[in-house]
């Protein structure tokens, strides 16, 4: 005789297969929520890890000073501070490299004899003059190529000796400009033999430091800055360097999302868990009754229906598990080529592995537990009257009666509308799988959206103009007079580009100044899209600035590359895009003693922008050109792994709609066989089913689109919140047109999850079905 345990065995094996659609669905579901916690959180970790040893491994600088001069006595004082470990002194200028016929702007930085901090990384070659790999790849540049660089009046030329990666720019930032992470090409950071710049009669301008404990930074740098006094031009903490606060910042919102997005999944894996092993307690009640009368204990019963979630999560969670992993390896290693990178680390993980694995499996066990425990309490008497399911029968009468009076419905529009009502658990889940696909929807597209915006006003009104010149001074006037003159110029307007940095109460918080007239070509807006003009005093950017508290009128502290400055708080804006200050020309030059610009922006005849360009490059005096079609296409290179984050987010979403629609109308059609094969039998055609069916759906996404719009929308400024920054800002915006395509996609995954359900009554037995007990 066999074994209770071997029935029961069997007995599951037959009932997964009889509903392996089900199963197939609610376990895709569970699969997907692992595997996109796993890719994700594990590339959150490889990324950390990776920035971490690349930090690590360079020495990476604790304090950095730069100055208009150091001087070596000043060099002595700093290396005699309590709590310093190292000091190293450098040179940082600009310049421009010639490459491809052309003059690219470039940062040329000395390198010592022996580095001690910033170590950089030789990729090719061996230690020597270099420049990052990024940008000689881009030109196809290699070793022991010749390559010119102009700087501070002085021209070098000699072979390339090496191709490397800082620690400094793993996200390249060019000092002066509205860019994070300009184009490989745009922008060169060059590394010159100490001895050689030196010779060159530049002295040092900038220190890097290393100190025993990281605790006494700030105190460090105050007795630094100090020391240094007027001559500061910009300072930072290790933590607060540009490229990794932002890294920093980034890998924040991957965390964010590593959570949030699996969430959604696996809520509706709890759900549809239950609605599935409720719908197969019902049908099975009078099999229950039996074996309880056979002699199988509650335990037993208990035991046997805790397999089915037990099995669905562990294959979901060792399948998530391993595309997880995977997957988080081609998501590092795609995204470390955006980045300024040799390597990327991935270490073993156990902790995730356990909590995917743990995750996967309870989840769906916990929401199981609680139909299992409710089959081993079934009482046989009542058990083998069968399964009632019993509905709001006065509500429902009264609304049918009300749709009957007024537009005498037919039998299958008032079964559509009875349907949601009588099964409230399932019409429930339904609603919650509704939201959850919105939600996924929309979090997704607000950053479609917002990004749109912002690019909108920033290429429409902010950059109004198509030339912006880059000059190698202050001086420029005979320059601007000469591109007014340029046939095919329409105007010409002078700025002032600058960063700087802010100081209060002992904090200072960098940002980028610009100093305009503000007549038509070079505008700042604030996030309702108002044009600020400046007058008396210094326009703050919000998001910047709110360590600092500022108070317009109050005056405040700005380091600048002419020293240290004091300027009044005009006002405090939130600036979206780049977190940038505003002044107006004639207030810059009162504060700062320069009557002069470094910026020209020009409005060129359409057909004749790059042919401008050109020529305005060949003039003395002019540092970098760049046009703001350069910089469109630049943004658009760098946004195109966001454009495949998005496509993927979205995909994952479509699928949880799909599989949870599927399930639920699957298990709508099967629990009400016997009712559907009756009105087969009275005459109703499978078309007229099936437009109920849709009709049934269309009522619950309907419904479910009531609730899903406005948590929808809650649950996108919340995950969009996530990400904010002091560096830039970006004001949430979701265009109508968006919710419009968000509630047809939303019905069309309804539509089209209700297609096996469809081929299912289409395709039904009547005789067979008929005979068969069940709700």
């Amino acid at each position: 005789m066999k074994s209770s345990g071997s029935i029961l065995r069997k007995k599951l094996l037959r009932d997964i297969k009889e509903q392996k659609g089900l199963f197939a669905a609610t376990t895709f579901i569970l699969f997907l929520g692992v595997t996109i916690f796993c890719a994700f959180y594990l590339s959150y970790l490889n990324l950390n890890d990776t920035y971490e040893s690349f930090y690590e491994s360079s020495n990476f600088e604790d304090i950095s000073v730069k100055a208009v001069e150091i001087t070596e006595e000043e060099i002595e004082r700093v290396k005699k501070l309590d709590g310093v470990l190292e000091v190293q002194p450098r040179i940082s200028v600009s310049g421009k490299v010639k490459v491809d016929g052309k003059e690219v702007a470039a940062l040329v930085i000395s390198l010592p004899e022996k580095e001690t901090i910033n170590r950089l990384y030789v990729a090719e070659g061996e230690r020597g003059f270099a420049v990052i790999k990024k940008f000689a790849d881009y030109y196809g540049i290699e070793v022991n190529t010749p390559l010119e660089v102009s700087f501070a009046g002085f021209e070098y030329k000699k072979p390339l000796e090496a191709l490397v990666y800082s620690p400094e720019f793993i996200l390249i930032y060019e000092e002066g400009e509205e860019t994070f992470t300009p184009s490989p090409g745009s922008y060169a950071i060059v590394y010159i033999p100490e001895k050689d710049m030196l010779k060159a009669g530049l002295k040092f301008n900038e220190l890097k430091i290393r100190v025993a404990e990281k605790e006494r930074n700030e105190e460090i740098l105050r007795k630094v800055l100090t020391i240094l006094g007027d001559k500061v031009e910009e300072f930072h903490t290790g933590e607060n360097q540009v490229s990794r606060k932002l890294l920093k910042e980034d890998l924040e919102g991957f965390r964010g999302l590593a959570v949030l997005f699996p969430a959604f999944f696996i809520l509706v894996s709890i759900f549809m868990t239950y609605a599935l092993l409720s719908r197969i307690f019902r049908l099975q009640l009078g099999n229950i009754a039996v074996m309880r009368a056979l002699g199988f204990t509650r335990n037993e019963i208990m035991l046997h229906y805790l397999q089915y979630p037990l099995l669905m999560g562990f294959f979901a969670s060792t399948a998530g598990l391993v595309a997880g992993f995977f997957a988080s390896q081609l998501l590092t290693s795609q995204y470390i080529t955006f980045l300024n990178l040799p390597y990327y680390v991935s270490k073993p993980h156990l902790e995730v592995y356990s909590l995917s694995l743990m995750a996967g499996t309870l989840t769906p066990t916990i929401s199981g537990f609680l139909v299992a425990y409710q089959a081993s309490r079934v009482d046989i008497v009542k058990a083998l009257r069968g399964y009632a399911e019993v509905a709001a029968v006065s509500f429902i009468a009264r609304i049918d009666a009300l749709f009957s009076r007024i537009w005498r419905m037919r039998l299958i529009f008032r079964l559509a509308l009875r349907n949601i009502f009588r099964s409230k658990r399932r019409t429930a889940i339904s609603i919650f799988s509704i939201v959850a696909c919105t939600s996924l929807i929309l979090n997704s597209m607000v950053f479609v959206d917002s990004f749109d915006y912002v690019m909108q006003l920033q290429f429409g009104k902010v950059y109004a103009y198509d030339i912006k010149v880059s000059l190698e001074g202050y001086d420029g006037k005979e320059v601007l007079e000469k591109v007014r003159k340029m046939d095919g110029v329409l105007f010409a307007e002078p700025a002032v580009e600058m960063p700087i940095y802010v100081e209060k109460g002992g904090e200072a918080v960098p940002t980028l100044l610009i100093a305009s007239n503000f007549q038509t070509l070079y505008n700042v807006y604030n996030a309702e899209g108002e044009k600020l003009i400046p007058s008396e005093g210094i326009i703050f950017s919000k998001t910047a600035m709110k360590n600092l508290s500022l108070v317009e009128g109050e005056k405040v502290s700005v380091y600048t590359e002419f020293g240290k400055l004091e300027a009044e708080v005009e006002d405090v804006e939130m600036i979206p895009l780049l977190s940038v200050a505003t002044a107006s020309l004639d207030y810059f030059s009162r504060i700062s003693g320069v009557d002069g610009f470094n910026r020209i922006v020009v409005d060129a005849d359409e057909g004749r922008i790059a042919e401008i360009a050109e020529k305005i490059r060949q003039m003395d005096g002019v540092k970098k050109v760049s046009t703001v079609i350069e910089a469109q296409e630049s943004i658009e290179e760098l946004m195109g792994f966001f454009y495949a984050f998005i496509a993927f987010s979205l995909f994952f979403g479509v699928s949880l709609g799909f599989a949870a629609v599927f399930n639920t109308t699957s298990i709508s059609v099967i629990e009400r066989s016997r009712e559907l094969a009756t009105l087969r039998m009275l005459g109703y055609t499978s078309r007229e089913i099936i437009i109920s069916l849709i009709l049934e759906n269309l009522f619950v996404a309907i419904l479910g689109l009531v609730f899903a719009l406005p948590i929808a929308y809650s649950t996108a400024y919340f995950f969009f919140s996530s990400f904010e920054s002091e560096l830039y800002y970006m004001p949430m915006v979701i265009y109508p047109r968006t919710f419009a395509a968000t509630v047809l996609a939303v019905f069309a995954i309804i539509l089209l999850a209700l297609l096996p359900s469809a081929r299912r009554v289409s395709e039904m037995d009547i005789a067979k079905v008929t005979k068969e007990i069940v709700s």
